[in-house]
């Protein structure tokens, strides 16, 4: 995607805060008046459809940041996209990230098991599994949510606090909190922390937005078709709750092992330094 404005956008911690509170207000708000037009059964039937309206308030907010922050002549570019391997084959980094997101989800799954989801929740969370056609719950939940959330959360935000010069551990963990506090609801935002702050490494190491999408999609995807393949399940049931206790703590320890293995590859073989200053210049970036 060409968007060189977006290169010159780079939000500061409180300007991150704030994206993220334009996406709240955005997101309620527009709940409201699909409600006050009697729309909001049409947004629950079609999440896709939900989806968008709530993209567009943020969207526009750093469109328009965006388009300031490119015509000062004070701000150099910073591309959203600027892949990195190191002396990882490109084929074999998406492989290693292929695993990632599942085995972490098994390492955070005891974590999860402690915060029950009400009832009103699991309903919204059995709709969106369930209740909507399978083609839309993909669409809304694969494709939309991790192009527009990672595009706001690893290109916008945490590129921003690292290129004002933030310590990359502390933007990684300031963006992993946004990330979860957009989720709005502390039973996601658990998870989305744990899994934002992987996230947020491999961006940092490797500047490639396209990794962290890929990430998102393959998690959100395993856990439709697994919501898929077994609808009797409860949305909120954790593997360790329903697997004999020895089976499950085998499970985590290669879940464990995965993980471990994976950074370190990635870290032995990635560039320690992917974020630096960019020529001041203003031609086209491909982001």
């Amino acid at each position: 995607m060409n968007c060189t404005k977006y290169s010159y956008f780079k939000p500061t911690l409180g300007h991150c805060w704030v994206i993220a509170l334009v996406f709240i207000i955005g997101n309620v708000g527009i709940s409201l008046i699909l409600a006050m037009l009697g729309l909001a059964q049409l947004a629950t039937k079609y999440t896709s459809l939900a989806y968008v309206l709530t993209a567009i308030i943020p969207l526009v907010y750093i469109f328009f940041m965006s388009k300031n922050a490119s015509q000062s002549p004070f701000l150099t570019p910073a591309p959203l996209n600027r892949p990195n391997y190191g002396r990882l084959n490109k084929i074999l980094f998406f492989v290693l990230l292929l695993f990632a997101p599942s085995a972490m989800g098994i390492i955070i799954d005891p974590l999860t098991a402690l915060m029950p989801m009400p009832d009103a929740m699991k309903a919204i969370f059995e709709n969106l599994y369930l209740g909507t056609p399978l083609w839309d719950t993909i669409l809304a939940t694969s494709i939309m949510a991790p192009l527009f959330e990672e595009f706001l959360c690893r290109g916008i935000i945490l590129r921003g606090m690292l290129e004002n010069n933030m310590a990359p551990w502390k933007a990684i963990v300031w963006s992993s909190l946004i990330f979860a506090v957009i989720h709005m609801n502390p039973w996601q935002g658990v998870a989305a922390f744990a899994l934002a702050l992987f996230f947020g490494w491999v961006y940092y190491r490797t500047r490639n937005l396209w990794a962290c999408v890929f990430l998102h999609f393959v998690n959100n995807f395993t856990s439709i078709m697994i919501a898929r393949i077994f609808p009797d399940m409860d949305v909120d049931e954790a593997l360790c709750q329903s697997m004999p206790p020895m089976q499950f703590i085998m499970l985590f320890v290669v879940a464990a092992i995965v993980v471990a293995g994976i950074i370190y590859v990635l870290n032995k073989n990635l560039d320690k330094k992917a974020f630096g200053n960019e020529e001041n210049t203003k031609e086209t970036i491909s982001a």
